[in-house]
């Protein structure tokens, strides 16, 4: 939400500023949020303009019950966020490296599905990696865990979001937005790398 948010901040005059704030908990899917924690009424009651529904990594690890556990609990949380007036966003993470890099079409293709079928707009950040590295084959994308986004990976990730979120190309926003990297301070990214993952992303919004 902070990455999104600072990469907001550096858009052009009169494009809107995006304030965000997290539902989680650790580990838990979209069952999990919506059994075991408030996310119902926070959605019901939280005034928010967007709702952004990101399914675990389940999706692509446990198959059954997944996709239709996913299919049956994003219906509800796309119900009421547009009962609440908000709209429903998906998005659609990559997954942990490996060498065929499987888990990302099963991360993105049945949410590509679901919001076809309800309306609803997908952020395909996963599928950004995918196009990132057709381009740039060496690209770390990954935190040094090798399952959870670097800061190059998370960037990437947010111009995809950013670009779903307002339908509007991310090129020319900030190559430095803020945010928190655990391991210490966070890589740079150089004004020409940056270029090329805002022409990544916004290749990626308009192919959905």
């Amino acid at each position: 939400a902070r990455l999104v948010g600072s990469l907001s901040e550096s858009a052009a005059p009169g494009c809107p500023r995006i304030v965000g704030t997290k539902h989680t908990m650790g580990g838990a899917n979209l069952r999990d949020l919506w059994e075991r924690t408030s996310l119902e009424a926070e959605i019901a009651t939280g005034g928010y303009d967007a709702v952004v529904i990101t399914e675990s990594i389940d999706l692509a690890d446990m198959r059954p019950p997944f996709p239709a556990l996913f299919d049956d609990y994003a219906r509800r949380i796309v119900a009421t966020a547009r009962a609440a007036g908000a709209a429903p966003v998906f998005y659609a993470t990559g997954y942990v490296e490996t060498p065929t890099r499987f888990g990302f079409a099963e991360m993105a293709d049945p949410q590509l599905a679901l919001g076809a079928e309800l309306g609803v707009p997908v952020a395909t950040g996963g599928l950004a990696w995918l196009r990132a590295w057709e381009r740039m084959p060496e690209l770390d994308l990954y935190h040094s865990d090798r399952g959870h986004p670097g800061y190059v990976g998370s960037y990437l990730s947010a111009l995809v979001l950013w670009a779903t979120l307002l339908d509007a190309s991310p090129i020319g926003l900030t190559n430095a937005p803020t945010t928190d990297c655990t391991d210490g301070p966070c890589s740079e990214i150089s004004p020409a790398l940056a270029a090329e993952l805002q022409a990544v992303a916004d290749e990626e919004r308009r192919a959905h």
